[in-house]
């Protein structure tokens, strides 16, 4: 991990929550230039398994309300996958919770 700023991501609450409750591991983002950009993976170094290698945090911000309700998280590893429709996405591997501003209630 850098001590650099969290990248600020989006999400719906029921998303969030279940990232913070650990039930939820992988966030996926469409496969666009603006996600590529955002995540630095143009022209990203891989690992043996194909994994792009990223060394940032993330602040999940819960959509639709002010920025007070969030979860900085560890981003382990990114990949990218295509499903049968043909259909690419990010898939952003979440590790351990590094602040919970949530307010998540299990």
């Amino acid at each position: 991990m850098q001590n650099t700023k969290p990248l600020g991501l989006r999400i719906k609450r029921h998303w969030l929550e279940e990232i913070v409750a650990g039930r939820k591991k992988i966030e996926y983002r469409d496969f666009t230039e603006h996600y590529a950009a955002r995540f630095g993976t143009n022209g990203a170094r891989r690992d043996e398994q194909g994994y792009i290698e990223c060394r940032k945090d993330i602040k999940l911000l819960r959509l639709y309300v002010s920025s007070k309700e969030y979860a900085i998280v560890e981003l382990r590893k990114i990949d990218i996958s295509t499903d049968k429709n043909d259909h690419t996405t990010f898939r952003l591997h979440i590790g351990k919770i590094i602040e919970d501003k949530s307010g998540e209630r299990l």
